[in-house]
């Protein structure tokens, strides 16, 4: 039986989910700040100041959280960003890192695109549009989920062309990356984590290989288009993400984003030996 954590299981969405899940024979628990404080599976506490779910998700067994909380709601103006950052994404990184040493732990993170990539004018939106928040909380969600440009070492042209083709007839037909998984981090010990969290594989789309190629291409053609202060990191050593394309795209979105490299890093800065550097200098950011 599936055991499972809902964060934010009290609200609409939460209490939906939790519905579909039991019908499907998951045992659920929740957490939230209100609720019925005689229902045994329910935690109930704030979560920007939270340090409780880490005993909460080993000590009942969880194989997969569901993280729905934010403590701002859509249509909000851009004042408190600072304020949203501090309530919503440091708890995130938070979890992220009590989390990170279990083995097998699933999170899935429920986006929210109207407010990512802005206004649709009817209609849905594509993950290659170019993020464009539009208030506090789709600012604090485009900063939970941002994705890489480049990979350092791309397929030659003609090679990614025919994957394009190949892609558009067939969504199933997969190939090997050649990922350098020990490129992820000098830490052996986190990379072996990693490969064994269950997630991880050397199968990839060619469908999804080329959507994520022309994402990164588009997100460098609309660098100069970025509005809001934006921080960006660069392992200078990184094997997987392009350091070049990184640079590029930092020289040309202008003064709102800032560029930090870290020497001798690698790809996962967050996994990596400078980790708690990383992780303060993101926080100043934020919080200033």
């Amino acid at each position: 039986m599936e055991r499972v954590l809902i964060l934010g299981s009290e609200g609409f969405i939460g209490k939906k989910l939790q519905e579909k899940l039991e019908k499907e024979n998951c045992r659920v628990w929740g957490y939230d700040r209100t609720g019925e404080s005689s229902n045994s599976n329910l935690l109930i506490g704030e979560f920007k100041t939270e340090d409780r779910l880490y005993d909460y998700i080993r000590d009942n067994g969880i194989d997969t959280v569901f993280h729905l909380i934010s403590t701002t709601y859509p249509k909000e103006d851009t004042s408190d960003i600072p304020e949203e950052i501090e309530n919503n994404v440091i708890p995130t990184v938070r979890l992220l890192e009590s989390i990170k040493s279990m083995d097998g732990i699933r999170l899935v993170f429920v986006s929210s695109g109207g407010t990512v990539y802005g206004e649709s004018n009817g209609g849905s939106h594509n993950p290659d549009e170019l993020l464009h928040p539009i208030c506090g909380y789709g600012a604090q969600k485009a900063v939970i989920e941002s994705p890489w440009l480049a990979l350092t070492n791309p397929p030659a042209i003609p090679l990614q062309k025919l994957a394009q083709v190949l892609g558009k007839f067939n969504s199933k037909i997969r190939v090997r990356t050649g990922l350098k998984v020990d490129a992820i981090s000098h830490r052996s010990d986190l990379v072996d984590l990693v490969t064994k969290d269950g997630i991880y594989h050397e199968l990839l789309s060619l469908r999804l290989f080329s959507q994520i190629m022309e994402a990164g291409r588009f997100a460098q053609s609309q660098a100069e288009q970025l509005k809001i202060p934006t921080l960006l990191f660069c392992g200078e050593e990184d094997q997987i993400c392009s350091p070049l394309a990184i640079r590029s795209f930092a020289e040309n979105a202008g003064a709102n984003l800032e560029l930090v490299e870290v020497a001798e890093g690698y790809h996962a800065l967050h996994l990596d030996t400078k980790a708690d550097a990383f992780i303060d200098k993101m926080k100043a950011f934020l919080l200033e």
